[in-house]
């Protein structure tokens, strides 16, 4: 063998080794970067090491590690994106790795569900679109894109990824609710007609309405007018409106005979004119979509007493309420107490519904009367941060609860005579 030729193996073998050292090295400074918490530093130094020693399996372990925990406290601090960045970069990498694949659809799947929350049907239909292509069976994406697609009012294609979460996960009781619900909506709309007006999908039974459908979208497009310029907020995405007859309005909701129209993500409202005239029916079409844009600005998180006053304001009706209850409830001194208006059960409740309505719409009433618009809309801005509303409302009303319960009552004594 010539000397060249020994000279050039020992330059391999000495490079071989070289190369060893380092990937141990970048390795191990990883894997000490990763016992001190120090997880930007470790990911780098461990995505070095797989770049020189690609498919190791230990090296891809720690990498695995150090990607998960960076992505969750870049979550935790507030920068889901920069999580889902460094996420998308290491499935890259180790796209066989599952647990990065879980945190990737994990935190797709959440960013989905706070676009949903915030009706942001785009957004969360790309989150969710990823998720599906990362993960095609993942019973929570199948969900979710399956409770966008109800929201967009695409019933059969709702139905269909519900029964691919089905499948996944056969005994999920929420996957099971989701399916009736779908199948008595697709029974009860198989033969409604559908129209578009300016930010409303409208579902009806042309049979049970004619051409008061035409009423009907014109009350919509001033509620969109009216209640937005109240509250601030003029809503870009699309709302679904399903106008039911009366009985099928109960059965399909099933909602008690006191309730005359619904807002949980869609507006519902029973059309019978026998029982509600048009113009009631246009203020209960006011009322719920009220309900909608303060979905849109609270979420979830709105206090019960709020929301609803709010919504019995915008009516736009002489009088939407029975104000004699709440007169004969301050004389006697037996209005709701301001802890319970919260309580689901009091909203629930026959012989206390009434009077939480008329109470918190006068409430409501005081509110815009003291506060202007926009502090009553940062009001609302801030409870979908979750904030307590007797913190909000010290803080941006200056008032506690105390002060506010003694207020109202006052202004109702002067106004309602």
């Amino acid at each position: 063998m010539s000397c060249f030729i020994k000279r050039f193996i020992f330059v391999l073998t000495a490079v071989r080794v070289l190369y060893s050292a380092d990937v141990a090295t970048l390795n191990k400074q990883g894997v000490e970067a990763c016992n001190r918490e120090e997880f930007e530093k470790a990911v780098p130094l461990l995505i070095d090491a797989l770049h020189a020693s690609p498919g190791n399996p230990t090296i891809s372990k720690n990498l695995s590690a150090a990607g998960c925990a960076l992505a969750y406290r870049q979550d935790h601090n507030g920068s889901p994106d920069t999580a889902l960045a460094t996420l998308r970069n290491i499935y890259s990498l180790i796209p066989g790795n599952s647990a990065v694949r879980n945190a990737l659809v994990a935190l797709l799947v959440n960013q989905g569900t706070i676009a949903l929350r915030d009706n942001c049907l785009s957004n969360a239909r790309h989150y969710t679109d990823e998720a599906l292509l990362i993960a095609p069976a993942n019973a929570t994406a199948c969900c979710l894109a399956g409770d966008i697609a109800y929201r967009q009012n695409d019933l059969p294609a709702a139905r269909a990824f519900w029964e691919e979460a089905r499948k996944s996960e056969p005994s999920n009781r929420f996957v099971a609710q989701r399916l009736e619900r779908v199948g008595k909506d697709l029974d009860t709309e198989r033969s409604f007609s559908s129209t578009e007006a300016s930010h409303f999908d409208i579902r009806f039974d042309y049979r049970n309405l004619g051409n008061s459908i035409f009423d009907i979208r014109d009350f919509l497009m001033e509620a969109y007018n009216t209640v937005g310029q109240d509250l601030n907020l003029f809503p870009s995405h699309t709302v679904a409106v399903i106008l039911y007859g009366e009985h099928e309005f109960r059965m399909t909701n099933n909602v008690p005979e006191f309730i005359a129209g619904l807002y949980d993500g869609k507006i519902r409202v029973p059309v019978d004119f026998s029982k509600y005239p048009l113009t009631t029916l246009k203020g209960i079409l006011f009322h719920e979509y009220t309900h909608a844009v303060i979905h849109t600005i609270a979420g979830p998180s709105c206090p019960l007493w709020l929301n609803e006053g709010i919504a019995m304001r915008e009516m736009k009706m002489p009088l939407p309420v029975q104000s004699d209850l709440v007169r004969r409830a301050l004389s006697s001194g037996t209005t709701i107490p301001y802890a319970q208006l919260g309580d689901q059960s009091v909203w629930n409740d026959p012989s206390q519904v009434f009077l939480a309505y008329a109470q918190s719409w006068i409430m409501a009433e005081y509110l815009f009367h003291r506060w202007s618009n926009s502090q009553i809309r940062e009001l609302l801005s801030r409870c979908k941060k979750g904030t307590p509303i007797e913190t909000i409302m010290k803080e941006e009303l200056g008032r506690t609860p105390e002060q506010f319960d003694r207020e109202w009552k006052e202004y109702a004594k002067s106004v309602l005579h």
